[in-house]
Order: C-alpha cells, then structure tokens, then sequence
C-alpha cells in the first residue's frame, strides 16, 4: 500500500521526521505518484523544522490546508495545546 492509499480514507495528515531524516525529505514524499490528489482538501499538520508552511504549499495543491506546529519546548515540559 502507497502513502497516497493511506491518505485517501484519511482526514488529516501529521507530517514529521525522525531526527536523521532531512526536510528534502518531506519534497520527495510529497511527489510521490497520487499524494497531490490523496491529499486533496485534506488538513496536513507539519512538524517538521525548516521546512515553511509557504514551502509546503509549494509541493501541495492549493485546496490542501496546512498549519505547523513546533512542539520542542512544549515536550520538554510534559505540556502541550494545539488549536486550530
């Protein structure tokens, strides 16, 4: 199964990356054969450092809606509130 299948039967879509992984990464996930249309309208949450909600946009369809979130300080002391 593609990540394209996966993200079909899904409402949202948490991108990040292992500590090794570089944020060319995230380009080259994003290309992959189905992930423009899988994505769709769908809501992708990105935690992924250097890589700018307005670099994002540029590897998705406009109709995808993407917030980013920076959860270092907040896991470091055991709390954390996402809003949307």
């Amino acid at each position: 199964m593609t990540n394209a299948n996966l993200l079909f039967n899904s409402n949202f879509f948490f991108f990040f990356k292992k500590k090794s992984t570089k944020p060319q990464a995230a380009k080259n996930i994003l290309a992959e054969k189905g992930m423009t249309e899988a994505l769709g309208k769908k809501l992708v949450v990105s935690i992924l450092a250097g890589v700018t909600i307005n670099r994002l946009k540029e590897w998705v369809s406009s109709s995808t809606r993407i917030i980013r979130a920076m959860p270092n300080t907040p896991c470091m002391v055991m709390y954390f509130d996402f809003f949307f």
